[in-house]
């Protein structure tokens, strides 16, 4: 074989191998989103529906979806308990189920709060009107993780 076309053949051939293994293996990709929202009568209590959907190339392992919920305010200004209050962060769970790619699945959340006025799917961040004890709105901040 010549040695001019034996070099750059081997050239390809060794490259061809790197770009082989550096090809990723398909992954799930859950892509999650949050709204509050209330009636629209009174009482106005919130609700958190949350979306789960893999946008990935494959399936997502079952585990748990929490919800946390956090009213503002510095910690000086709340009230010292041993119990849970109010003021304090509120944490909840549901298991999340394995996911295909493509599939979406919605999950609902009760909570605690409750508002002054009805809205509909707020996502960040919403206002609860029954944590302080004047009754004034308190921004409530939602996060949302899958473990």
């Amino acid at each position: 074989m010549n040695r001019r076309l034996f070099l750059p053949l081997l050239g390809v051939a060794l490259l061809g191998g790197l770009l082989a293994q550096a090809q990723p293996t398909p992954r799930a990709n859950l892509f999650i989103t949050a709204s509050a929202s209330t009636p629209k009568d009174a009482p106005y209590s919130i609700s958190v529906e949350v979306t789960v959907e893999n946008r990935g190339q494959a399936d997502s392992p079952a585990g748990n979806l929490e919800l946390v919920l956090k009213p503002a305010g510095s910690s000086a200004g709340k009230p010292k308990s041993d119990v849970p209050t109010m003021t304090d962060p509120v944490s909840q769970a549901q298991p999340l189920p394995p996911l295909k790619p493509g599939e979406k699945k919605m999950f609902s959340f009760g909570t605690p709060y409750s508002a002054s006025s009805s809205f509909r799917n707020r996502t960040g961040s919403f206002k609860a009107n029954n944590i302080g004890p004047t009754g004034s709105d308190t921004t409530v901040t939602m996060t949302v993780t899958a473990r």
